[in-house]
């Protein structure tokens, strides 16, 4: 059985080029009825933390703690499920309980949802 849902679609190239899962998290909460636009998102939810140079090493934030970069920008590299999981369940509130299913298998996903 397939089911489909209107979810608003929104083009990241020009607004967050290294920013997918901020875009991606935006059109799921616009599909909810969330006022929100991605450089809300970016600006006022989403944990980010630069590069740094320590003695002549490069250096990054742990990506499962916040995004690596500026989403804004071509050379960033983006977070993980967990930083995700947290802004989103901070910004849907207790009526939601946000899961992070990584590792699980496409057929699992659709059984389960």
């Amino acid at each position: 059985m397939k089911k489909l849902i209107d979810v608003p679609y929104l083009d990241q190239s020009d607004d967050a080029p290294t920013g997918c899962e901020s875009v991606s998290a935006v059109m799921l909460l616009q599909y909810l009825g969330f006022s929100i636009d991605i450089k809300t998102f970016i600006d006022r939810w989403l944990p980010k933390g630069d590069f740094e140079t320590i003695d002549g090493e490069l250096y990054a934030p742990d990506p499962n703690e916040m995004f690596v970069g500026d989403p804004y920008r071509d050379d960033a590299m983006g977070c993980y499920a967990p930083v995700m999981e947290r802004v989103l369940q901070k910004i849907l509130g207790d009526g939601y309980e946000v899961k992070n299913e990584t590792g699980s298998g496409i057929d699992a996903l659709c059984k389960k949802y």
